[in-house]
């Protein structure tokens, strides 16, 4: 199992990096970021329509989270157009997990133990280097781009958590339900930014398609990880996938990688390790958690 597991982060890593490569390479140009995501969920949609064992078009509750994870992808893509380094941007979308803590307390009256509120305050000071960090360098929008794509992630994963898990039968037919109803958000910000960026070259050209592909594998492989280990073990694959990407395309972009920047991301990795961590082992909290 551990095999696969190093497997599978090394070829994840490697699409995540491609993919970081040659959009932030090819959005100088061409702005698509959308319009990709738009025909790649196409494609996951046909994809999910030939496995699943029920049709079910329409889910309120699929469609609030849909949105928000739309309207998460459109301040990541313009962190992309800014051109914010993808460290920068890990270290404040962290702030993800300080605020799906807040919605649990609040909403699903989630208890955290004395080690998770150490993981909370190491992610804090980690963000807060990296905002001293930006204050000295003339402060940019990574914060605003990278703050409200958290938090729009982080309303549709407590979303996802009170409203949907528990209820998924099968994750073909949930998958099926979330594309169909993810396309017309798409379709929406695709268009919107067609208007604002005059993207109308973008399906003429390689570099596009090969993105389409990449995302639908990276869609693809997420599935089938998801069907493999549980969602802690997820976790911990998706955060050394991200850091190690991240990294690395930010060296090959030759983005300027500060030591101030590197403290942020150690403090905000270990925060959310120890906090993912004893999310797991903490048997006094009974309550349903956010993954």
């Amino acid at each position: 199992m551990y095999g696969f597991l190093i497997f599978y982060c090394i070829i994840d890593t490697f699409i995540n990096t491609t993919i970081l490569v040659i959009a932030r390479t090819y959005f100088k140009n061409i702005k698509a970021g959308m319009l990709i995501y738009f025909f790649a969920n196409i494609c996951n949609l046909l994809i999910a329509y030939f496995k699943i064992n029920k049709l079910v078009y329409y889910n309120r509750d699929v469609l609030i989270i849909t949105g928000g994870f739309n309207l998460a992808s459109v301040f990541y893509f313009l962190s992309i157009y800014m051109n914010i380094s993808s460290i920068t941007f890990n270290n404040y979308y962290s702030l993800k997990i300080l605020i799906v803590s807040i919605f649990s307390m609040y909403l699903m009256s989630t208890k955290y133990n004395k080690w998770q509120w150490l993981g909370k305050a190491l992610i804090s000071l980690g963000i807060f280097i990296q905002f001293e960090n930006d204050k000295t360098q003339k402060f940019s929008w990574a914060i605003v781009t990278a703050a409200f794509s958290g938090l729009f992630n982080a309303f549709s994963t407590v979303h996802f958590e009170h409203r949907v898990k528990n209820s998924i039968s099968s994750i073909w037919n949930y998958l099926f339900t979330y594309n169909l109803c993810y396309i017309p958000f798409n379709l929406c910000f695709a268009v919107v930014e067609n208007s604002t960026y005059n993207n109308k070259t973008a399906l003429l050209t390689l570099p596009f398609y090969i993105l389409v592909l990449l995302n639908i594998l990276s869609s693809q492989m997420s599935i089938y990880l998801s069907m493999q280990v549980d969602s802690f073990e997820r976790s911990i694959i998706s955060m050394i996938c991200n850091i190690s990407s991240s990294c690395i395309s930010d060296i090959w972009l030759d983005f300027k990688i500060d030591y101030l920047s590197l403290y942020s991301l150690f403090f905000v990795s270990s925060g959310t390790l120890l906090y993912m961590c004893f999310k797991r082992y903490n048997l006094q909290d009974k309550n349903t958690e956010i993954n």
